[in-house]
C-alpha cells in the first residue's frame, strides 16, 4: 500500500482548485466526543490514514504538555521530554475511548518504526539527547498502558515481549505518573477562564496536499483548541498553527506561546509505514 503515491495528486487538485483557501479561523466548540475521537472511531478509516492521525495525536498532545510546562510553571524532576511523553499517554489513556486507545498501540508502534526507519547505528550523541531513544518511548507508552488496566493490555504488553514481572510493576508507574499530573491540573480544574486562542491553517506545496487534508479532515488541532481553551487556567493567548516547517517534527515555541504542527510530519509517518510494509510484504 503507498496511500501517498495514490492520493497525492488527488488531493493537491482538489486543494489548488480552491481559491482564496481560509488561513485562519476560530475553532468550534464542541460540548461532547472531540471530532478527533470520532474521526479515529469511524470503523472505515483506512489503516494508514489511522496510523498517521493517532501518532499525530500523541504529539500534539506531547507539545500540550510543553505548554503547561511552561506556562503553569509545572516542577520538572527529569527530563522535560519524558514528562510530555508521560502527559500525552496520560491524556490518551483518561478519555476512555476505545479510539484512543488504539491511538496510542500506533504510537507506540510510530516509535518502532521511527526507530528502524532512522535509527541505524548508535553513537554517543543518542545517549545524551533529551530525548529517549525511540524503542524505549515506544515501552514506556505499552507499561502505562498496561499498568493503567491490565485486564485490556496485557495482551498488548505480551505482543511487546514485556515481561510478566515487568508488566506488575508498570502499575506503580502508571499510579506514579496520574496521581502527579492530576495534582498539577487539579488546581485548575475549575478554572472558568476562558483562553484566547488562534488556530492557523499556513498553505501548504504540493506536495504536502495529503498531509494538510488528512489534518483538517481528522479536526485534530480543533480538538485540542477546545480542549486548552477552558479548564487549564492558561492566562496568556495561545497560537496553534498547522504549517510547512522542512522536516517532520513539531514544537511548542515558549516565546511566541505557540504549537507548532508540520505537515511534514503526518507525510513521514504514511512514509515510515509504507517502508515497513514494503519490508513485509504489506
Amino acid at each position: 500500500m503507498h496511500l501517498r503515491s495514490v492520493f497525492a495528486a488527488l488531493c493537491a487538485l482538489m486543494l489548488f482548485a480552491i481559491p482564496g483557501m481560509a488561513q485562519e479561523e476560530e475553532a468550534p466548540k464542541y460540548k461532547d466526543q472531540s471530532p478527533v475521537s470520532v474521526y479515529l472511531a469511524n470503523r472505515n478509516i483506512n489503516e494508514g490514514v489511522r496510523f498517521a492521525v493517532s501518532n499525530s495525536l500523541f504529539t500534539l498532545y506531547h507539545e500540550v504538555g510543553h505548554l503547561l510546562v511552561d506556562q503553569l510553571d509545572w516542577p520538572i524532576i527529569g527530563r522535560e521530554e519524558d514528562v510530555a511523553d508521560n502527559f500525552a499517554t496520560y491524556m490518551l489513556l483518561s478519555g476512555k475511548r476505545r479510539s484512543f486507545e488504539q491511538a496510542l498501540k500506533d504510537s507506540a508502534f510510530g516509535w518502532q518504526l521511527n526507530d528502524e526507519t532512522y535509527g541505524g547505528r548508535r553513537d554517543v550523541s543518542d545517549f545524551y539527547d533529551e530525548h529517549s531513544l525511540d524503542l524505549q518511548r515506544a515501552f514506556q507508552i505499552v507499561c502505562l498502558m498496561v499498568g493503567k488496566d491490565r485486564r485490556t493490555f496485557a495482551i498488548t504488553a505480551q505482543e511487546w515481549g514485556m515481561s510478566r514481572e515487568r508488566q506488575n510493576r508498570c502499575d506503580d508507574d502508571w499510579n506514579q505518573i496520574e496521581s502527579s499530573i492530576s495534582r498539577l491540573l487539579a488546581p485548575h480544574a475549575g478554572s472558568t477562564l476562558e483562553t484566547e486562542i488562534t488556530l492557523t491553517y499556513d498553505p501548504p506545496d504540493r506536495s504536502m496536499a495529503l498531509a494538510y487534508k488528512v489534518l483538517r479532515d481528522s479536526q485534530m488541532l480543533e480538538s485540542i483548541v477546545e480542549e486548552l481553551r477552558v479548564g487549564y487556567g492558561l492566562p496568556n493567548p495561545i497560537s496553534v498553527r498547522g504549517t510547512m516547517c522542512g522536516q517532520p517534527n513539531a514544537f511548542y515555541d515558549s516565546v511566541e506561546v505557540e504549537i507548532l504542527f508540520c505537515y511534514e510530519l503526518i507525510d513521514d509517518y504514511f512514509y515510515m509505514l509504507d517502508l515497513y510494509e514494503a519490508r513485509n510484504g504489506g
